[in-house]
């Protein structure tokens, strides 16, 4: 089968001479150019549920299929919609799809302005948007990813493919047709519905992107999600289809390595992607095979989620909905990025992040809480819109990229502005605590000397944290050193956390991320009844994946009647 593309059709090849005498349809233009920058945002409740989070995004794209990307069989008009528009004068100009499909409308009404405004264009535009056997949205960007692809593989050659070109077609149509197979959907969402909210994704984020044709033909990031979601499928299909479910799909890795040599965006066809991403750019992202990336995430040009050596398995990061990842990061290992997170430009993750965390740095640690509910569509690239940790330690991270506390002077520092933003100071049962700083190059050879002792003790463990370099939660370490008494911080949460909930105790991250819930504050300590107030809280949000809401209660329970002596505070 030797096929070409010709005036948006693929034909064989020795009837080209036939089509090229063929001349394109007269296309009735407008005569005034509006305004289509407004489209409905992709506004998706954020919950810090991640089940519950996930629902409220498959509820959201169910509906969009309804009203967007009604299904195929309802593209088609009845007979008496054919015979009414065969009535209409202008029949010829009118599209097939129903009214409800409104982003294939505005498509191409955009289309239809730009060919009269630069009619320069007329041979692309007929080729993709335009051609004749695009009737909705999904052709429309079947058509044109398969030209964009086509287009630089046969540039010194039209007449020689290394793809037959009806077969490409066809799979990316096949692919937008499976609205039903459970199977092979991504996150929950079919392809047709995925594709919708990537590109009203683009239009909602990019301040550079004001129409939707912009987007179909020229956004790399949108297309390489394009060619990633039919080539999972294919992926997922060969999958199911071997008796022994290791059977590779070469067309899968075929399109793969296509999207990277064309839009340099290198997604593996089994990595897990959700609806709503902007992959703002593209240029130099790499998405490794076991990746998750959650619904509406943000990430920017060179971001690489990827593994850490040659380990096989399950390998590569899990960032959850709604995060904003900066350009040139990199994250690395199956660690986890919670929702609503914000990674700064530059970082290298090596650790997990707790949602509605903000990271920065090499290797990346927390600097505090970001304020928005949804920062990949706030798109706070220069991280402004974050509660910084305590000034002393964060605020240097986020003018300079890195901070090295080396002397006493700077935990001095510390302690004094600390107490400045104390309301007053922690008292326990109406005495007041007094506030013994000890100098940090003392305590980081204590920690060093007790781990190398007793490696087997959680409470040393605790202690050995700030001498973890990579450790994203290094400052709350250090600020544990100069917490008022009576107070609870993250070495005395770990100590009191880890000894409980057996047989299933809370991983490391899972008590750090706990303790990051319950300062609200961003001064690495909280009082005992804020603790006891917010701690149900802040395990259902960080330890929900290990213990049940009982067993949440029964540890409430216990450390809420613990004994003064016996509290996890500070001593």
């Amino acid at each position: 089968c030797v096929c070409v593309w010709m005036n948006g059709c693929i034909i064989p090849k020795r009837e080209r001479e036939v089509a090229c005498a063929v001349e394109p349809a007269t296309i009735q233009t407008p005569t005034k150019r509006k305004s289509t920058r407004e489209l409905p945002r992709l506004a998706i409740p954020y919950s810090t549920n991640q089940n519950q989070n996930q629902n409220q995004y498959n509820h959201k794209f169910s509906a969009m299929s309804t009203a967007v990307a009604p299904p195929l069989t309802t593209m088609v008009p009845s007979s008496s919609q054919q015979q009414q528009q065969t009535n209409t004068p202008d029949s010829t100009s009118t599209t097939t799809t129903t009214t409800e499909d409104f982003l294939y409308n505005r498509l191409r009404q955009e289309a239809l302005e730009t060919l009269q405004d630069e009619p320069e264009l007329s041979n692309l535009l007929h080729q993709t948007v335009l051609a004749p056997g695009v009737k909705s949205f999904e052709d429309a960007v079947a058509a044109t990813v398969c030209y964009r692809l086509l287009l630089s593989n046969n540039a010194k050659d039209p007449s020689c493919n290394i793809f037959c070109a009806h077969s490409l077609l066809q799979m990316l149509k096949q692919a937008f047709d499976c609205q039903t197979e459970e199977y092979l959907f991504e996150m929950g969402h079919s392809m047709a519905q995925a594709v919708r909210g990537d590109a009203l994704a683009v239009l909602d984020r990019d301040p550079a992107c004001d129409t939707l044709l912009e987007v179909i033909l020229f956004m790399k990031g949108f297309s390489a999600l394009v060619c990633h979601r039919a080539a999972r499928q294919k992926w997922i299909m060969s999958l199911s289809s071997s008796k022994t479910r290791k059977k590779r799909s070469m067309t899968a890795l075929f399109l793969q390595s296509q999207a990277s040599a064309v839009f340099g965006v290198d997604i593996h066809p089994a990595a897990t992607m959700g609806a709503g991403i902007l992959l703002d750019h593209g240029t130099g992202i790499v998405i490794g095979e076991t990746a998750h990336v959650g619904n509406g995430c943000t990430l920017l040009h060179g971001v690489t989620l990827g593994g850490t050596g040659k380990q096989t398995g399950d390998r590569h990061p899990k960032v959850g909905h709604h995060v904003l990842i900066g350009a040139g990061t990199s994250i690395l290992g199956n660690i986890q990025i919670g929702n609503a997170a914000k990674i700064g430009a530059g970082s290298i993750v090596l650790k997990s992040i707790p949602a509605g965390a903000t990271a920065v740095g090499a290797p990346a640690k927390i600097i505090g809480h970001a304020l928005e509910a949804n920062p990949a569509s706030t798109m706070d690239e220069g991280l402004d819109q974050v509660g910084l940790l305590h000034k002393s330690m964060s605020s240097i991270t986020l003018a300079t990229g890195a901070l090295s506390v080396s002397s006493s002077n700077n935990s001095v520092d510390g302690v004094s502005s600390i107490q400045e933003e104390e309301e007053g100071k922690e008292t326990t049962d109406g005495e007041e605590k007094e506030t013994k700083p000890k100098s940090a190059p003392e305590s980081k050879q204590k920690a060093k000397f007790d781990k190398k002792e007793d490696d087997s003790n959680p409470s040393l463990e605790s202690k050995a944290l700030s001498s973890v370099c990579v450790c994203p939660f290094r400052d709350y370490s250090k600020l544990d050193e100069i917490a008022p008494r009576g107070t609870v911080t993250i070495c005395s949460l770990f100590d009191a956390l880890r000894k409980r909930g057996e047989p299933n105790p809370l991983s490391k991250f899972q008590v750090q991320s706990t303790f990051f819930h319950l300062d609200v504050r961003n001064v690495g300590h909280v009082s005992w009844n804020h603790f006891v107030e917010h701690l149900a809280e802040a395990l259902q949000r960080a330890a929900s994946e290990s213990w049940s809401d009982d067993e949440i209660a029964t540890v409430v329970h216990e450390l809420k009647n613990l004994p003064e002596a016996k509290r996890p505070v500070k001593r």
